[in-house]
């Protein structure tokens, strides 16, 4: 159940922040097409960081507490994002997509080190399906919230507050960081 919240209510608000923020940035910044590729190209190579520097971050640290901060600060960047003044979005863009990606690698981490080896990789299909469904239910409750015409933002910024719940979810699971798996396994 944790790992289900943790894959729906995270990717709701990250298919949110992420899928309209090219619309956002055309229709209510004016960008070209090329300039917000530019920033995927550009600002969002180095937030990629986040996938490798989260998984030592964590084996370090411990899981619940960096996938608590990155999901936790994931809805603040968004907002910066979207209610930010036009010159901070590349440099909001860079953190964004560092918490998007070292989140889902703690997910990911988590979906597998809960669970003795003979359930790990149906853990893990749950996981991509329950995302999935997430990341379908925070486009739609964006497109279905919005009045024809209006801004995505209020309905953004109520969405991306799904990270945080999923932050909040991750507090609630046991630790695997500097645990072996026969460990774990055995507390299962």
């Amino acid at each position: 159940v944790g790992i289900g919240l943790i894959g729906a209510l995270g990717s709701a608000g990250h298919a949110a922040a992420y899928n309209f923020s090219a619309y956002f940035v055309q229709a209510e910044h004016g960008w070209a097409p090329g300039q917000y590729t530019a920033l995927l190209l550009v600002a969002g190579t180095v937030g990629v960081i986040g996938h490798p520097y989260a998984g030592r971050i964590a084996d370090r640290r411990g899981r619940r507490l960096v996938g608590f901060l990155l999901f936790g600060s994931f809805p603040l960047l968004a907002l910066a994002f979207y209610r930010g003044p036009g010159w901070s979005l590349p440099f909001v863009w860079v953190p964004l997509v560092f918490t998007l990606t070292g989140g889902n690698t703690i997910a990911r981490a988590l979906s597998t080190e809960l669970f003795p080896t003979s359930f790990r990789g149906t853990s893990a299909g749950w996981l991509s399906f329950v995302e999935t469904l997430g990341a379908a239910s925070g486009l739609f409750l964006v497109s279905w919230g919005t009045p024809s015409g209006e801004s995505v933002v209020p309905m953004v910024e109520w969405v991306i507050l799904g990270p945080l719940a999923a932050g909040l979810v991750v507090l609630f699971l046991p630790e695997t960081g500097r645990r072996e798996l026969e460990d774990i396994s055995a507390d299962a």
